[in-house]
């Protein structure tokens, strides 16, 4: 009897605190990257397997890598002024979870502000190429999105490039 009831209690618990969670999604974001022999890869926010390692797309240096996203705004209300920040920067190593500072081994970035009525979305597309070989974090961001507790929703890859 005392499986049974904690059996319930446990399902039901897991459903409240999954509906809440899946509330709180204000924005789902896809990031697709592909460079042109060597396939491609797609990100998601909100993640699909919470603190799985980035997917790591390979590429050549010098080569193009396409990029392509789409940001939907699913909240309720209106959202003002968010920015929507893509970059491709240089990073020590796959899957490093500090993002690096901007102000260098930046090879790609793009932003701009909008106000995302309930339902809207935003897609861009731009094409880029690493200048030599490492790993890049691809990264697109929302920033002013009014994320629960001040986080904000993002979105990334890593590109090995040899």
């Amino acid at each position: 009897m005392f499986r049974w009831l904690a059996l319930v209690f446990g399902v039901f618990l897991c459903s409240v605190l999954g509906a809440s969670v899946l509330r709180a999604v204000e924005f789902t974001i896809e990031l697709k990257a592909s460079a042109a022999k060597e396939g491609g890869g797609t990100a998601t926010y909100p993640v699909i397997k919470e603190g799985a390692p980035r997917l790591v797309l390979v590429s050549s240096a010098k080569h193009p890598v396409k990029i392509q996203w789409t940001v939907r705004r699913t909240g309720k209300t209106t959202a003002k002024d968010v920015l929507v920040h893509f970059f491709a920067v240089r990073i020590d190593k796959p899957n490093q979870a500090q993002v690096p500072k901007l102000n260098k081994n930046v090879v790609a970035e793009s932003a701009f502000t909008m106000d995302f009525k309930v339902e809207d979305k935003a897609e861009g597309e731009l094409t880029f190429a690493a200048p030599r070989a490492g790993v890049y974090l691809l990264r697109l961001e929302l920033k002013n999105s009014g994320g629960k507790g001040g986080a904000e929703p993002f979105a990334a890859l890593d590109l090995s490039v040899r």
